[in-house]
């Protein structure tokens, strides 16, 4: 049975105008509300309640007063949840709360964009190019058609392993696949690939590849998974000078499937308004194993114990307005997520 949606107001239906979808969570199953609960969606004003089934009249009102309750107020750990216990004949030693600890279910994970001052890491919108024969540049240079080309391999992106399969550059000297390092050195950013001194081409050189064809980068569920977005934190090295950056939320279009439609969108046009959305401060990473600027932590709110439903096909969408790169050394989001069964 598919689950039962209940929609409520942030601004008029809670008690301090704030949610908090974990603490409500709590709230809800430790209530006298017989029907199951499932989980708590929200996007900007609009409270999502999920239940297994379609509530009584006297759960429904019961759910009501809960959410008009609820103060907003998060748990002190987010992943944790706690359960207790207290019986009044028990004496005053034994009625000292006992707590039981546990995870919440499902599975975590670290998740992180695309560097949004690097190209050659947006894999997300690449487009794949199969035996293009390269241009003869100068002696044993050769051009690609193409700038920007997909580099997973060298440390652009984290666990960037995961992502390689269908974007590996592969380059061929008369058939014969080289190794970079080896027989080539390669300038992702131009698109030159450069035979070593010692190495005799024998030509036609050819090269599969993909190249950067947009900013994009989605955030989506796996097929029958919620995936709940706990939190996020944006990293921008100090030297970094942004572009208008959109993270929208998209949705399946009921009237046109399976096609999806934007639900929310919020733009950052410049780092005055990302401060501003960083409501939780920030913290600073000295330049270290590489880095040549210190790092801004920025705790960042927006999409903080937000879920994305498969089924109704929400996923995440950052990119920049203008597909220009960011300057500087390093920009990019980290989600810290929970993924579970629908």
């Amino acid at each position: 049975m598919a689950d039962v949606k209940y929609t409520y107001s942030v601004a008029t239906d809670t008690l301090n105008a704030l949610a908090d979808i974990s603490a409500l969570q709590k709230e809800i199953r430790d209530s006298a509300i017989v029907t199951a609960h499932s989980y708590n969606n929200m996007l900007g004003d609009v409270l999502d309640v999920y239940m297994k089934a379609t509530l009584s009249a006297g759960d429904e009102t019961a759910l009501d007063a809960i959410v008009a309750a609820h103060t907003g107020v998060a748990l002190p750990d987010d992943w944790v949840q706690k359960t207790t216990h207290q019986d009044s004949d028990k004496t005053p030693v034994q009625k000292i709360q006992k707590v039981s600890v546990y995870k919440a279910e499902g599975s975590g994970a670290t998740i992180v964009s695309h560097d949004w001052t690097d190209p050659c890491s947006w894999y997300k919108q690449s487009t794949r190019v199969i035996a293009e024969t390269l241009t003869l540049d100068t002696g044993k240079i050769y051009d690609f058609a193409n700038t920007n080309i997909i580099d997973l391999t060298h440390g652009r992106l984290y666990s960037e392993d995961d992502f390689l399969a269908g974007h590996e550059l592969k380059v061929y000297d008369n058939a014969v696949l080289k190794t970079e390092g080896t027989d080539y050195t390669m300038n992702y950013e131009t698109g030159v690939v450069t035979f070593d001194a010692g190495y005799s081409v024998t030509t036609p050189v050819t090269a599969d590849y993909s190249y950067e064809n947009g900013s994009c980068w989605v955030l989506a569920p796996d097929a029958g998974t919620v995936l709940h977005l706990e939190h996020a934190e944006l990293n921008f090295s100090k030297d970094i000078s942004m572009s208008s950056v959109s993270f929208e939320i998209w949705v399946y279009n009921p009237a046109d499937l399976p096609n999806k439609i934007m639900y929310k969108r919020l733009k950052y046009k410049n780092i005055k308004d990302i401060i501003n959305s960083a409501n939780l401060g920030q913290g600073v990473i000295p330049a270290i194993g590489g880095l040549t600027k210190d790092v801004v932590i920025f705790p960042f709110n927006y999409v903080t114990l937000q879920s994305l439903k498969a089924s109704d096909g929400a996923e995440l969408r950052v990119s920049i307005d203008n597909e220009t790169a960011f300057t500087g050394e390093w920009a990019t989001a980290t989600f810290y997520v929970m993924s579970e069964a629908e």
